[in-house]
């Protein structure tokens, strides 16, 4: 049981939503209905059967005068007419009771499968910026796309498989055994042996299988990510093949695996098929030459009625069983990132924090690894409505410093104040409601640019007055007004069809429509040329003086509309230029 411990924790947290109790209850009922249809019509094959070969002899029985009675009956032929009629409804019934709950249990699992993507999208959008820059993009995008479909058919479809198909199999057992109790019990044990023995041997194969397909999922996934997002140099270089190859021992892998444990499931249906003919025919022979039994061919119909539907029943629990066990893995990482704190994410209808005075910074030092400072003993003041410029070398410690004034990563040690109001947990959220950052490379979704300008707002939500404004105040007005669909034009895949001057103008309109006071310029420019970064920055310096404005960049000429400059290296401050002549 222990070995399972994923999938019962998986349950737990499914079980915890009120919704899905009652669904499981009608599925329940279901699965008893299913049941009790099983029986009824594997026991109804013995006077179906006894009506077509001697029909006297069933007349004769006690019990079944009650049912000539109730329907009737005054021939042999009116009786074989009814009971086959009879017969058939039960046979019709229990097929539709069978799909009705085939059907709810693949309702359920596909409801339980949104709620798990949705849960999981939301616990990995949530965590912190420090959890996202320490884990690769690919093993997240493969956790919420790929990995997930494959816990919601082993964690969740095929354990409701399971466990309808072995209550279904106990039914069918039970009805044996009140028809001839020695042949139920050699069909039992023979075909249900056969499958657990079967399971013993391949179990470990299986489950190795599930690692294989987990460990190489996302590897899969980020050789796409990366050869798509580096089409340009891969052409360039003529690399294509390499990544192709490279792909494909990926997905060789996954493919392999996947095959193995298909084949692992499937094939016992071929083994236990001739088994049960061979058993059918074995029991046939004890039971009219050792038993002397006349009504042989009642039972036996009986029999090969239950083993018909016992060998698929049997084969689901195996198929099933193998899915599960192949699925562990998955369900583990699944279950990890289920129990995330959501440390970012909280409903907070409050405004923004105010800002009329300044940000001070007091002895903030940070570190990633807890080995190397990044940041040593800051120690800063901004006031509203400044031009700030950081510069330095590469490693110096600027993206890490402007992360932290944005809230995205918390000091190692050191406070961080809003106008003397204490920067923590809680208050992070309402201090980033007045940033909005624009970095070297815009992120831009294939939409609109109204959408792009205010990105992440329902479409119709947009206050277009509000994109206008904002587009005109960032000089990208007149070049929209110039396209064919204005507005409604679209950028393409990652802003392919706009310059590069172009899309840090939608960054900056998309930080005006915010009505951000802070904005954070990293590294805005350094992608572009001379003359458009001029023009960009030109757009820049016009915006409101209250505005107060952050601005990493390597190029001194970018930060000459500057209040003041703060140069780092080592995680130190190491200059503060104020007096920019002969500098630029």
């Amino acid at each position: 049981m222990k070995k399972y411990k994923s999938v019962i924790l998986l349950w737990k947290y499914i079980i915890k939503d009120k919704k899905y109790k009652f669904k499981f209850i009608i599925l329940f009922l279901l699965m008893i209905l299913s049941i009790f249809a099983d029986i009824v019509s594997i026991g109804a094959i013995i006077p179906f059967l006894g009506a077509l070969t001697n029909p006297d002899i069933l007349l004769q029985k006690e019990w079944f005068k009650i049912f000539v009675e109730i329907f009737k009956i005054n021939s042999e032929n009116d009786l074989i007419f009814k009971i086959t009629i009879l017969f058939i409804l039960v046979a019709l019934s229990a097929s539709l009771i069978k799909l009705l709950l085939l059907y709810f249990n693949s309702k359920i699992s596909a409801e339980l499968g949104i709620e798990l993507k949705s849960k999981i999208f939301e616990k990995t959008l949530c965590q912190s910026y420090e959890y996202h820059i320490s884990h690769n993009s690919s093993e997240l995008i493969s956790l919420v796309t790929e990995k997930i479909n494959r816990v919601i058919q082993s964690g969740i479809l095929h354990v409701l498989m399971f466990f309808t198909s072995f209550f279904s199999a106990l039914a069918i057992i039970f009805t044996l055994i009140c028809i001839n109790t020695i042949v139920a019990i050699i069909a039992f044990f023979v075909l249900g042996g056969g499958y657990i023995l079967i399971g013993y041997l391949v179990r470990k194969k299986i489950l190795k299988n599930g690692e294989v397909i987990k460990s190489n999922q996302p590897k899969a996934v980020k050789l796409l990510q990366e050869g798509l997002g580096g089409i340009r140099d891969i052409i360039i270089d003529n690399n294509q093949l390499i990544f192709i190859s490279n792909y494909k021992k990926i997905a060789s892998k996954i493919e392999y695996a996947n095959m193995n444990n298909m084949l692992l499931s499937s094939m016992p249906k071929s083994i236990m098929e001739g088994l049960g003919i061979t058993l059918i025919a074995a029991l046939a022979y004890y039971l009219k030459v050792i038993e002397g039994n006349e009504q042989v061919l009642p039972i036996l119909g009986a029999l090969a009625l239950g083993a018909q539907k016992l060998l698929p029943i049997l084969q689901q629990m195996f198929t099933s069983w193998s899915f599960i066990n192949a699925g562990l893995p998955l369900i583990e990482e699944v279950i990890e990132h289920l129990n995330l704190n959501q440390t970012v994410c909280f409903d907070n209808k409050e405004d923004k924090l105010s800002f009329k005075k300044d940000i001070k910074l007091k002895n903030i030092s940070f570190s990633y690894d807890s080995k190397k400072l990044v940041l040593d003993n800051i120690n800063l003041i901004i006031k509203k409505g400044q031009k700030v410029g950081f510069i330095g070398k590469t490693g110096s410690g600027k993206s890490t410093l402007i992360d932290i004034i944005m809230g995205l990563l918390k000091p190692k040690s050191g406070e961080i104040f809003i106008d003397d109001v204490l920067l923590d947990d809680y208050k992070i959220k309402l201090w980033q409601k007045n940033i909005a950052h624009v970095p070297q490379f815009i992120f831009l979704s294939d939409a609109s640019i109204a959408e792009n300008i205010a990105f992440g707002i329902p479409k119709e939500k947009i206050d277009m007055e509000k994109v206008i404004e904002s587009a005109k105040k960032a000089a990208l007005h007149d070049f929209i007004e110039s396209l064919p669909n204005k507005y409604n034009t679209f950028v393409g895949e990652r802003g392919v069809q706009l310059s590069g001057g172009q899309r840090q103008r939608i960054g900056i309109a998309r930080a005006l429509y915010k009505n951000a006071e802070v904005i954070v310029l990293d590294e805005a420019t350094s992608a572009l040329d001379n003359e458009t970064e001029k023009s960009v920055m030109k757009s820049i310096n016009k915006l409101n003086k209250n505005l107060t404005i952050l601005m990493i960049a390597h190029r001194l000429s970018t930060l000459e509309e500057c209040d003041v400059i703060y140069r780092l290296e080592n995680g130190r401050i190491i200059e503060t230029i104020n007096d920019k002549k002969g500098l630029i």
